[in-house]
């Protein structure tokens, strides 16, 4: 479906504790680009990329963790 998006992770420093950290980066392009443009202009409570991205992302994880819950039952 989305093939137009790359996941680049980094090992970082937090700038205030020292300690090393993990970031992610993710370039939006092509088919991906679109469809979250789409999502922005039809969701007045997204503003941006990072808006949408943030919120997919914290659906997935629950539903993810949804799924690890009902497994253990």
């Amino acid at each position: 479906m989305m093939d137009n998006f790359t996941i680049v992770e980094d090992d970082l420093q937090n700038g205030d504790t020292g300690e090393l950290v993990k970031g992610v980066r993710i370039m939006v392009e092509g088919k991906f680009k679109n469809l979250l443009d789409s999502i922005i202009e039809k969701t007045p409570s997204f503003n941006n990329y990072s808006e949408v991205i943030g919120s997919a992302i914290t659906s997935g994880i629950t539903e993810i963790i949804s799924d690890l819950k009902s497994k253990r039952s």
